[in-house]
């Protein structure tokens, strides 16, 4: 075959059977000569097949001219062979990512597929291996559509490949078609995919019945349903993997003992969830009997250091089984126990204690040998354990008095003070505290004095603006009375930019290709977005040089939205027409006029806003302005994007933003208004001074603008009512709260939500998630619960007024709670001085979260950012995001809300009575679970004293509220306990009057008692200590900022 014979071939049309029999009988050194030809046709093609597409109208496509549909199908088809042929002749590195463009392919008669199967076979490619694996290796590509499992079988029996090595061939043999592959017959074939199914996650056990749902005589009699065996609504009782391997075991055709084996070493794979509970159904389907778990102790012994609870409680069962029955190796097992204490959780410690305390009963002589495990129990974060291990402790100090326990009393560093003096006495020792818990003693520490000394030093040496700002003013009369200072308020010119990271703009082309990959490739940053598009904005002129990088990039660009249509154009400029289309559909989200014929007025309005509030949903800062991006982008106004942000989360250094207006006034190019307003609204409060004194230079109603949104005096007149929207950015710029009354020339409407009228935002926790089944799902939805004024509906906002529009998302019923979008998470980054919008729809999030705990962890990192941004105070709303996220069952959440509370303890933001009085209103609801409050706390108060004494404020607020007191209140009484211990404090008389009335002689009325027995040292130290590290926390953000200050005005003056 010919070069030109391989392009006639490629244009004839031929069916691609016919066209791949055409290549059956060439020798390897023709097909290399015929690869570079076939790569010309696959470019070629490919362009001629754009071409024709550029000249449709995307939103009236089947409505086009029926000759220009018929060379599409004619060119497509062309193309479609070309790709063909190039894996007919070419080499690996033209093949990699051809997969994408063949499964384009949407007709069921045209026989692609089979036809490349056909060219492989018959060629046998020595790179066939290499491609296969890479195929099914790459992340995020769906291969199994275009490369099933039979189909790779059909490839190894020709003898095209070897058996795959990746694991995604294993998750294909494990959630196979079933229509495809025949389990019977195959099973001995696949002898080494069978025992790869424990190694790999996959999906063969992930739908693993419970067990009173299997009839084990059907199980073990047939691999697949009989006739009359009952029918359950799982897609996994009458077949697949787990009933497959139990048969196979049951009829002896699987080594059983190798089959427990293999279950048992899978739980140290790192699965997730619903993996390792099929696998546990199916460890309780084999039903080991005690030769079988003796055969196997050494495994499950190990178990025990798991850091899954319910794996320890399969292996603790186990071994319980064989210390009733006396076969289980006791030394052995005291050796691993320790491990289980380890986790989080307390039933399995508790378990554990239980099977000690067994143990140690009928041999006295294992007691020794156990103490290392009491010791790590001691140390658990729950007092309930404590509690036990020290009731056991307890008992063997009675029946034998000199057992030493002086190595466990100094290894339990972790133990609550209340236990500690129990322990203390069985060791004989005197009461030291620990010197993390303070002293009884009225001198102060010589440190403590020293530190407080340091401290008013450093305040003296601040300037007198920052310690302003930066709320330390109230720490000297604080720290006389050992009272926290004041909470962390600051007014809105407290600077920022020093607590978040600076972006770097990109320097070159190769950066600007990289970044873009990357971005393409599945970044979920919105930053790493515009960074890569103020990259095209301002290098998009300069020459492209790496050819292969540029088709790379122009390949991954569909499909990817508007950044994807911004990287082509960057590379390869669309035709007029498409670009013109793009630009208009951008335009088109918002809203246009229902017919007034056809709908009733009040309809209409509620249309309108719906449609206005809609589009604005799922925009991140650059869906926004797309269409003016763009617009330079085709006009070729290269210079900077003026909205980019300088530093994460969203700021804009307000120099920069001054330096960039210039240099593009210098530019002749048009700032766009959307772009200005964008980067109005996240101008920093930082050097704004300096920034205004440059502003004076730029002309007319921009630069009024500017400078207003800067500081200045200039404010605007009712002749500037043609650029309302843009003197409200502004003035939200430099009062992103309150009331705007300064603006009532420009006849902006009041009833607009955070327009002239600050929103005012009131989270209702009666609304709680309520499910929903729908077939064999279940769905959660959850009510309003946070309530916005003013809330006017307005049609136009989503273009012109961001402020507007994002704080009428929340007036959707529902609100959504799921945003396909995973660059708009981060929301806040379009208005980072006030976060309550985004703030609102983290509660619906977080209110699905109470019960549900498989939501998107991203997306609830996202919406929950604005709580860790450290030198902005938390509004109110901030307070309910936190418990909401703390006490919900969603596990990202209760991490990240957990992480800002130590955060915010630390350096200010979180007051216990603000924080103790939201819980309070949130949990007078009764739908809260105080158990996963407390386990949130806990986590917190081990980071330091001053954590201990905000949670210990905290729960007295909450204490002090309660009418009756809670069915699950002994969860807050128990650590409430241990909190005032350790701080040597006691309870305010609002919460013991409310716990003084409590009778009763249940483990809540015996806590109560406790508690209100307490008293305070008059001179406690761990107090004093708390009130210093607050101090400290403050003075660390305050020098920070100065030390940012001196350093930024260095830069400008050397």
């Amino acid at each position: 075959m010919t070069p030109d014979e391989l392009r006639e071939l490629c244009n004839s049309g031929k069916p691609p059977l016919e066209f791949a029999a055409a290549f059956r009988d060439l020798d390897e050194a023709t097909r290399k000569k015929l690869s570079t030809t076939a790569q010309e046709v696959v470019n070629s093609s490919k362009a001629a097949l754009r071409k024709i597409e550029s000249k449709f109208d995307n939103r009236s496509r089947g409505e086009e001219d029926p000759e220009l549909i018929a060379q599409h199908i004619v060119q497509s088809n062309t193309h479609r062979l070309a790709l063909l042929s190039l894996f007919a002749v070419g080499p690996i590195s033209q093949v990699g990512k051809l997969h994408r463009d063949l499964r384009l392919d949407n007709n069921p008669d045209s026989n692609t597929l089979a036809a490349f199967l056909q060219i492989l076979s018959d060629r046998k490619p020595d790179w066939a291996d290499q491609w296969v694996n890479e195929l099914l290796d790459k992340e995020g590509e769906d291969w199994s559509f275009f490369l099933k499992f039979d189909k790779i079988q059909d490839l190894m029996r020709d003898g095209v490949i070897q058996r795959p090595t990746s694991d995604n061939y294993i998750r294909m043999v494990g959630f196979p078609k079933r229509s495809k592959f025949d389990l019977k017959s195959q099973v001995e074939h696949l002898s080494y995919e069978l025992w790869r199914l424990f190694e790999v996650d996959t999906r063969a056990f992930v739908t693993m019945p419970p067990l009173k749902d299997i009839d084990r005589d059907c199980w073990q009699s047939s691999m697949e349903a009989t006739e009359g065996e009952p029918k359950v609504h799982h897609p996994y009782t009458s077949g697949g993997w787990p009933r497959i391997f139990f048969y196979l075991s049951e009829q002896e055709i699987l080594d059983r003992s190798r089959l427990i084996a293999a279950t048992l070493s899978a739980f140290w794979r790192g699965f997730p969830n619903p993996m390792v509970t099929g696998l546990l159904r199916f460890h309780d389907l084999l039903a080991p009997s005690d030769d079988e778990i003796v055969a196997h102790e050494a495994a499950y012994r190990e178990l025990l250091r798991n850091e899954t609870g319910t794996v320890v409680a399969l292996a603790l069962k186990a071994l319980g089984r064989l210390q009733k029955a006396k076969r289980l190796d006791v030394p052995a097992f005291l050796d691993e126990v320790p491990g289980v204490f380890n986790i989080a959780q307390k039933a399995q410690p508790k378990s554990a204690l239980s099977l000690i305390d067994r143990i140690t009963k009928k041999g006295a002589e294992h007691r020794v040998a156990a103490l290392p495990a009491m010791t790590t129990a001691l140390n658990h974060e729950h007092a309930d354990i404590q509690e036990q291990a020290v009731t056991l402790l307890s008992k063997w100090h009675a029946d034998d008095p000199s057992l030493d326990l002086t190595s466990v009393l100094e290894a339990a560093t972790m133990i609550a003070p209340q236990h500690r003096k129990t322990l203390e006495e069985m060791a004989g020792t005197s009461p030291t505290p620990a010197a993390d818990q303070g002293s009884t003693s009225d001198a102060i520490p010589s440190d403590l004095t020293a530190r407080e000394q340091a401290i008013h030093e450093r305040l003296a040496a601040l300037p007198e603006w920052i310690r302003t700002v930066t709320c330390l003013n109230g720490i000297p009369d604080a720290l006389a009375n050992s009272e926290l200072p004041p909470v962390f308020d600051p007014l809105p010119e407290c600077p920022v930019l020093s607590g978040v990271e600076p972006i770097e703009p990109i320097q070159d082309v190769e950066e600007l290709y990289d970044a873009a990959q990357r971005l393409l490739d599945g970044s979920d940053s919105v930053e790493d977005e515009e960074r890569v598009v103020d990259g095209i904005l301002r290098l998009g002129h300069k020459p492209v040089t790496n050819l292969e990088q540029k088709q790379t990039l122009l390949e991954d660009t569909f499909g990817n939205g508007a950044i994807g249509n911004l990287i082509e154009q960057w590379l390869r400029p669309m035709p007029d027409q498409r670009a013109k289309q793009l630009m208009r559909a951008s335009d088109e989200q918002a809203p246009s006029p229902p017919r007034t014929d056809v709908v009733s007025a009040p309809k209409i309005a509620e249309m309108i806003y719906t449609n206005a509030v809609d589009s604005f949903k799922r925009m991140t800062p650059l869906e926004w302005k797309y269409s003016e991006v763009f617009g330079r982008l085709v006009a070729k106004e290269y210079g900077p994007l003026l909205s980019a942000p300088t530093h994460s989360g969203g700021w804009i250094d307000p120099l920069v933003f001054v330096d960039r207006i210039h240099l593009l006034t210098q530019l002749g190019i048009k700032i766009g208004k959307r772009d200005l307003i964008g980067g109005l609204l996240r101008l920093a409060p930082d050097r704004q001074s300096v920034a205004l004194a440059s502003a004076r230079e730029i002309s007319g109603d921009l630069g009024r603008i500017v400078r207003y949104a800067l500081g200045g005096e200039e404010s605007p007149t009712s002749n500037d009512a043609g650029q309302a929207d843009e003197w409200l950015a502004a003035a939200r710029s430099r009062q992103p709260c309150g009331d705007l009354t300064e603006l009532s020339e420009l006849s902006l409407d009041p009833l607009e939500p955070d327009g002239v009228t600050a929103a005012q935002y009131e989270h209702d926790p009666t609304e709680v998630p309520v499910s929903k089944r729908r077939g064999k799902q279940i769905w959660w939805s959850v009510g309003r619960c946070v309530e916005v004024k003013p809330d006017k509906r307005t049609a136009d906002v989503a273009k012109a007024r961001p402020t507007v529009a994002q704080a009428a998302r929340t007036f959707l019923t529902p609100v959504p709670t799921f945003y396909p979008d995973k660059l708009q998470i981060r929301i806040t980054s379009i208005t980072p001085r006030n976060s309550d919008s985004t703030l609102a729809l983290a509660l619906y999030q977080l209110a699905i979260c109470l019960e549900k705990a498989s939501m998107d962890g991203n997306l609830v990192a996202g919406l929950l950012g604005p709580l860790h941004d450290v030198d902005r105070a938390w509004s109110p709303l901030a307070r309910s995001a936190l418990w909401m996220g703390a006490v919900g069952a969603h596990e990202p959440a209760v991490a990240i809300t957990t992480d800002a509370l130590i955060e915010g303890i630390a350096d200010g933001r979180a007051d216990g009575g603000e924080l103790g009085d939201t819980l309070a209103f949130i949990a007078s609801w009764g739908w809260m679970k105080l158990n996963r409050l407390t386990d949130a706390l806990r986590e917190v108060v081990r980071t330091s004293v001053l954590a201990e004494r905000v949670v210990g404020e905290i729960l007295d607020r909450l204490i002090a509220s309660w009418e009756v007191l809670p069915r699950d209140g002994h969860h807050v009484l128990s650590l409430q306990v241990e909190l005032l211990a350790s701080l040597e404090h006691e309870l305010s008389p609002q919460a013991r009057e409310v716990l003084s009335g409590v009778k009763g002689s249940g483990k809540a009325a015996k806590l109560a008692k406790q508690l209100c027995a307490m008293e305070a040292s008059p001179a406690s130290i761990p107090i004093k200590q708390a009130a210093i590290e607050a101090a400290e926390g403050r003075l660390a953000r305050a020098e920070r900022i100065d030390r940012y200050l001196r350093q930024e005005a260095g830069s400008e003056n050397p």
